[in-house]
């Protein structure tokens, strides 16, 4: 096949690549657009997204405030429960020393008790000793 015979065939494919510039004209344009749109959803979606990270941003530094003010109410509550702790030791020292007093007491309350019974037996025969030493 020689030069010549290229001519019929180029003559022949010329109106096939005069139809197919338009359509490849359309495509170059197509993806042109579709391009400016990716960059428009883009461009939509760092401006959400920063939105979000704007309101996130806020609601950490909310957060961060709230738990500061928990912790004083925290440290508050410590040094009241070690406070508690500390008078609910000096109140079980002081009852285990009452419990301690009362019990002494109550030893000396019955020795007491059993004198004062064994002096009575002895007033009672001293009397009756007496009463009968007169009759």
């Amino acid at each position: 096949m020689g030069w010549l015979d290229i001519i019929p065939l180029l003559q022949k494919a010329l109106p096939l690549l005069a139809r197919a510039v338009p359509m490849l004209e359309v495509f170059i344009n197509t993806r042109g657009n579709a391009r400016e749109e990716m960059r428009t959803t883009l461009d939509q979606f760092s401006t959400q997204l920063r939105g979000e990270l704007a309101a996130s941003t806020t609601n950490h530094a909310e957060l961060s405030d709230a738990i500061a003010a928990n912790n004083e109410h925290l440290k508050i509550l410590s040094a009241d429960l070690t406070r508690l702790r500390t008078v609910t030791e000096e109140q079980s020292t002081r009852l285990a020393t009452s419990e301690a007093q009362i019990q002494t007491m109550a030893g000396t309350l019955r020795t007491l008790l059993i004198l004062t019974g064994v002096l009575l037996v002895v007033c009672i025969v001293l009397l009756i000793l007496l009463l009968k030493h007169h009759a």
